[in-house]
């Protein structure tokens, strides 16, 4: 079971404007294969959660290197940012931000090649890495590698009355 938010009430999403009058009429939705990046591929994201997760952040994205990765896919002008009342919802690891951390990404786990880092204690000493499903499974393990990374995963849909929007 995935751990079922309880700490952070807020979350905040990043997406792209012209997508904003469907998410405040529908939510935000899981298995949607509109996101921002093509790696992992929305196969490979299923492969990992079981669905295609919400993607969210405890803070706004408001730091220089999360603007600059902005400016990758387009004109900042043309997102906008979204608060978001988690309260209660299922929460699994972010994998794609481990991996921004240094994590190498398998078809079923992941692991460091470095031995120092805030999720040594849940690395298997067989065989050296971290299952996809303790990452969705393992409360200590989600706490502990969303408040390393700063993002999580949710793993189910959003709806609009829990979504406002950031000036």
């Amino acid at each position: 079971m995935s751990l079922i938010s309880q700490s952070a009430e807020r979350a905040y999403h990043l997406t792209r404007r012209d997508r904003l009058k469907a998410i405040m009429r529908s939510g935000l939705r899981i298995d949607s294969t509109r996101v921002l990046t093509d790696f992992p591929s929305p196969e490979e994201v299923r492969a990992m959660y079981g669905c295609i997760p919400v993607f969210v952040s405890v803070k706004p994205w408001v730091e220089r290197e999360r603007y600059e990765l902005l400016t990758d896919y387009g004109n900042p002008a043309d997102f906008v940012l979204l608060s978001v009342d988690i309260n209660g919802l299922p929460v699994a690891a972010d994998v794609m931000s481990l991996s921004g951390k240094g994590a190498y990404l398998e078809l079923d786990h992941l692991w460091f090649e470095e031995d120092d880092h805030p999720l040594s204690g849940w690395v298997d000493p067989k065989s050296q890495a971290i299952s996809y499903h303790r990452l969705i499974t393992d409360q200590d393990l989600i706490t502990a590698a969303n408040r390393w990374t700063g993002t999580m995963a949710i793993l189910s849909s959003i709806e609009p009355d829990r979504i406002k929007i950031v000036d």
